[in-house]
C-alpha cells in the first residue's frame, strides 16, 4: 500500500534521475491502488480483504482497473472522469508515454532515458497525472487521496471474503495464484549446488 508521507516527499522532490523516476512511477501506481482501496472500503469491504484483493487484481489491465477504481469511489468514469479534458490527456500520456519508458527501464534498457529533457518530461507526466486525479476528486467534492480514511467517511467493513469482492465489486474471477508455492521453490533451490 501507499505510504502517504513517502509519496508526498517523492512528489515534492526536484531531483531528476532514473531512480527518482522509478520512485515517482511507483507513487503513481500507489495512488491508483489507493483510489481502488478507497472505493472498495466505501463499499464496506474490510481493510485486509481490500488489500488482498488489490494485490491480486492489480496484475490485470491497468486502464480497466482505473475505470473500476473511479466507479467504486462513486464517480462514474465514462460520464464524468473521461469527460475531464486535462485528466484524459494525462491518463493517456501516463499509459502511452511514461509507462512505456518505465517498462523499458525495468527491463534493462536504461539508455532509453539518458536524455535529461526526456527524463524531466516523463517525470512531469507522472506528477501531472496525479494532479489531474486530485482535481477530478476536488470537482466531485471528494477528499484528496492523501487524506486519511476518516475524511472519506469510510465505515466499518463487513465484507471479508476476497472471492465475494472479485465477484461483486471487481466484476471478474479471482486470478489463480502462482503455480509454485514459496515452500516448493525453496525446496527446489536447496537442491541446486
Amino acid at each position: 500500500m501507499l505510504y502517504l508521507e513517502r509519496a508526498q516527499k517523492t512528489l515534492s522532490s526536484k531531483a531528476v534521475s532514473l531512480r527518482q523516476f522509478l520512485q515517482l512511477h511507483l507513487t503513481v501506481e500507489g495512488i491508483i491502488k489507493r483510489l481502488l482501496f478507497i472505493g472498495l472500503r466505501n463499499n464496506r469491504v474490510q481493510y485486509k480483504t481490500a488489500q488482498v484483493a488489490i494485490g491480486e487484481y492489480y496484475e490485470g489491465d491497468k486502464t480497466s482497473i482505473v475505470k473500476k477504481a473511479w466507479d467504486l469511489c462513486g464517480i462514474d468514469y465514462e460520464k464524468i472522469v473521461s469527460k475531464d479534458r486535462n485528466y484524459k490527456i494525462m491518463e493517456n500520456l501516463y499509459w502511452e508515454f511514461s509507462s512505456q519508458y518505465r517498462n523499458l527501464l525495468v527491463h534493462g534498457n536504461d539508455d532509453a532515458l539518458r536524455d535529461k529533457e526526456l527524463l524531466k518530461t516523463v517525470m512531469q507526466v507522472d506528477k501531472k497525472f496525479i494532479d489531474s486525479i486530485e482535481m477530478v476528486l476536488k470537482t466531485q467534492n471528494k477528499p484528496s487521496l492523501f487524506e486519511q480514511p476518516r475524511k472519506w467517511k469510510i465505515g466499518k467493513g463487513t465484507i471479508a471474503d476476497v472471492d465475494d469482492v472479485f465477484k461483486n465489486y471487481l466484476g471478474t474471477k479471482r486470478p489463480k495464484k502462482p503455480t509454485l508455492t514459496l515452500e516448493e521453490v525453496k525446496k527446489q533451490l536447496s537442491q541446486v549446488k
